[in-house]
């Protein structure tokens, strides 16, 4: 359905598939999924004898296709069916191989003696969950998108090359043999069992209407974003952006709100509990130990120090501050509020 690039559905929710002739196996197992499925179908062929059709009316085909799977309806809206992503390897495989079959295809660039794995598609999305599917499964595709001559929409494409990634490819495992070059290994270097690194050849901007969406890391600070590209997670400011977002589409986010609220509120919690415990904070001396936002790192924006110190200057409290990298930075910070008033230490012994 999703490699076909031919589906059309009107007023009957018709859908139609198109093949090439030659595609003998393929057309066949539709055929058989069909069948199993006891979904009727017609087909018929071109008179050039160079394409298969295959037209199905069913309505609840349709709804599951479209609605329940929500896999698009063309070339332009397909994309990967969210069920698709928690299902176990071989059913990855299994939707890998008939969607490679459908739009990839074996490549031999020039001046090499590689072999790779082309697959291209004007859908976006496709691409996308195509390329965080192969990575669940341990496969590092590279990525670039062009505008065709005559075109006004951007094609995307995906390249799997490498020995052990091209071994690994479904489709391409049973025909290997039939080409003689060589599987060169490529840039990527496989750091352990779980992930890659591949190393940024270039970096360009181009204006377009996307979807962006991430993989949340649990118990961590980072996000794999869409071609898997990892960077960290800040806490207020995506929260923030979805309010942002919210408020755009005229719906008041209470429960978002109330978040915010509550972070900010946290930090002065410690206030009053040095309180309860020590009394009065005028003239106490205060040790602030850490003030970038997180450790290993002189990145000081949102961090929770900084609230913390306003609160304790506010209380009279005297002021020695610690951190192994972001003094510079949090200077700068408080430049204009109480900077002269706090006792910047080189060691955490000297800031007690």
């Amino acid at each position: 359905h999703i490699s076909s690039e031919q589906c059309k559905r009107g007023a009957r929710k018709r859908i139609g598939f198109s093949f090439n002739i030659n595609e003998k196996k393929y057309i066949n197992e539709v055929y058989s999924t069909l069948s199993c499925l006891n979904i009727k179908h017609s087909h018929n062929e071109r008179e050039d004898n160079s394409t298969t059709n295959i037209t199905i009316s069913s309505r609840i085909f349709d709804f599951l296709m479209d609605i329940l799977l929500n896999c698009g309806t063309d070339s332009y809206s397909a994309r990967v069916p969210s069920q698709i992503f928690s299902l176990d390897y071989s059913k990855k495989i299994a939707f890998l191989e008939g969607v490679f079959r459908g739009d990839g295809h074996v490549a031999f660039p020039k001046n090499t003696k590689a072999v790779v794995y082309d697959y291209g598609s004007i859908s976006h999305e496709l691409i996308h969950g195509l390329t965080i599917l192969l990575h669940s499964i341990g496969i590092v595709p590279s990525y670039k998108s062009s505008r065709p001559k005559k075109s006004t929409d951007y094609a995307h494409y995906l390249r799997i090359s490498g020995r052990e990634q091209i071994k690994s490819l479904p489709y391409f495992k049973d025909t290997q043999s039939e080409y003689k070059k060589l599987i060169s290994p490529t840039g990527f270097k496989q750091v352990n069992s779980e992930y890659a690194v591949v190393k940024i050849k270039d970096i360009y901007e181009f204006n377009d209407s996307v979807d962006v969406f991430s993989l949340e890391i649990e118990d961590t600070h980072t996000f794999v974003t869409t071609q898997g590209l990892i960077v960290h997670n800040c806490f207020p400011k995506d929260v923030k952006a979805l309010i942002h977002k919210a408020k755009e589409i005229g719906y008041n986010p209470i429960l978002l709100n109330s978040v915010i609220e509550l972070n900010e509120k946290q930090p002065l919690r410690m206030i009053k509990l040095l309180e309860r415990k020590i009394g009065d904070l005028t003239r106490k001396k205060i040790a602030i130990l850490g003030l970038a936002f997180k450790n290993d790192t002189d990145d000081v924006r949102e961090s929770r120090s900084i609230p913390v110190i306003k609160a304790l200057k506010e209380k009279g409290a005297i002021i020695k501050a610690y951190d192994p990298m972001a003094i510079p930075n949090m200077k700068k910070e408080l430049i204009n509020r109480f900077n002269k008033d706090i006792i910047y230490c080189n060691t955490a012994e000297e800031a007690l």
